[in-house]
């Protein structure tokens, strides 16, 4: 990925550390396990490759929110992280296309997807 948070921002962000602890951490994946209120929240990171996974889960029935598995991230921007809320950006880009995936994993989960030519 060209842009990637820090450590200490991906920390604050999901408001634990990951499962497990990654000697190289740009180049290993990190899983953070996280919930909101109404949620509950796996992510998967590996910068190196571009790699991002998400699913969500209701926490009430377990029952499958969404999940999305990314192979190609150029920048993963947090656009947000307070007591509020906290929003991330991840940007696709590819030949004449860029796609934009926003995330909000607090105070609820969100999910926007747009896809836009460059020419």
């Amino acid at each position: 990925m060209k842009s990637f948070p820090e450590k200490l921002d991906l920390l604050s962000l999901f408001s634990v550390e990951p499962d497990a602890p990654v000697p190289l951490f740009y180049y290993d994946e990190s899983t953070y396990r996280f919930q909101n209120a109404v949620e509950q929240f796996i992510v998967r990171l590996t910068p190196a490759s571009g790699q991002f996974s998400l699913q969500v889960n209701q926490r009430s029935d377990d029952w499958l929110v969404s999940r999305i598995s990314l192979e190609a991230v150029s920048s993963f921007e947090i656009i947000q992280d307070d007591r509020e809320a906290a929003r991330i950006l991840l940007t696709l880009e590819k030949d004449e296309v860029i796609q934009t995936v926003e995330i909000d994993v607090r105070p609820k989960f969100r999910l926007i997807f747009q896809e836009r030519l460059t020419c």
